[in-house]
């Protein structure tokens, strides 16, 4: 395993997701190169609310993708560029 994944473990074992919800977005994480996940490993770090955030966001992107629906996909880019600028002013 890459460093910068163990550290992500470390602090996604640490939040309040759901023992399920922390395997499926480790589990998504993992296809990602290590390098790439240096700045989720600062985001996590800086505040572990940030982990549902993100998770949150990646849950219901995939919903939208499952249900064809863009007006959904929309909303999500919508909101999800708030939270990133408020993640970014934390």
């Amino acid at each position: 395993m890459e460093f910068n994944l163990i550290k992500i473990k470390g602090l996604i074992a640490q939040s309040n997701l759901s023992k399920k919800d922390k395997n499926d977005f480790l589990t998504i994480l993992a296809k990602a190169k290590d390098e790439e996940l240096k700045n989720i490993v600062d985001l996590f770090e800086k505040d572990l609310w940030n982990i549902e955030i993100i998770n949150n966001v990646y849950k219901a992107k995939k919903e939208a993708i499952c249900n064809k629906d863009t007006k959904m996909w929309e909303n999500i880019l919508t909101e999800e560029a708030k939270s990133l600028d408020t993640i970014e002013n934390i």
